[in-house]
């Protein structure tokens, strides 16, 4: 479902906020959120980063929150990969934390941490490692340039 995203005069209007008659300033983006009971707006996502996995969304935000946790990932980037059963699966790029080399920490380690905290179905059914994550100066992830290498490799190059 598209969200409204609030630029609002008026934020103790929820009415207004939700798009109804009273909204000014409100506009149509590709970003994903919730309004809480008092009316303010979280953003958690963009839509064309959503992971759709056999009929499931899948934030990849609640699974990039869960695997910064862990000692060993210093950066991550989590993005849906072509899956020809399921739509797509669950990937995951990880800069290895400062002092951590790539293969410290192997993927099956990540993804078992995922599935203690996480249902499985959101668990990254592979991780790859890189030195840096490409960003914006802003600090932005450059989550496209990343989408894009991994729509130009074949599946199975590299996967672990």
């Amino acid at each position: 479902m598209d969200l409204a995203v609030i630029a609002a005069s008026k934020p103790d209007e929820p009415a207004a906020i939700a798009g109804g008659s009273g909204a000014r300033l409100a506009f149509r983006e590709l970003d994903l959120g919730y309004l809480d009971d008092e009316g303010y707006l979280y953003l958690s996502g963009r839509r064309t980063d959503l992971i759709l996995s056999g009929g499931v969304n899948i934030y990849p935000k609640e699974v990039e929150e869960v695997l910064v946790l862990h000692p060993a990932v210093g950066d991550v980037c989590v993005l849906g990969l072509p899956d020809p059963e399921m739509g797509q699966q669950v990937g995951a790029v990880v800069e290895p934390a400062p002092g951590i080399e790539p293969g410290e920490t192997p993927a099956a380690g990540l993804i078992a941490y995922c599935r203690d905290r996480l249902a499985h179905y959101k668990c990254p059914r592979s991780i790859d490692f890189e030195p840096q994550l490409p960003r914006l100066p802003s600090g932005k992830m450059l989550r496209r340039v990343i989408r894009e290498r991994y729509d130009a490799v074949p599946q199975e190059s590299g996967r672990q």
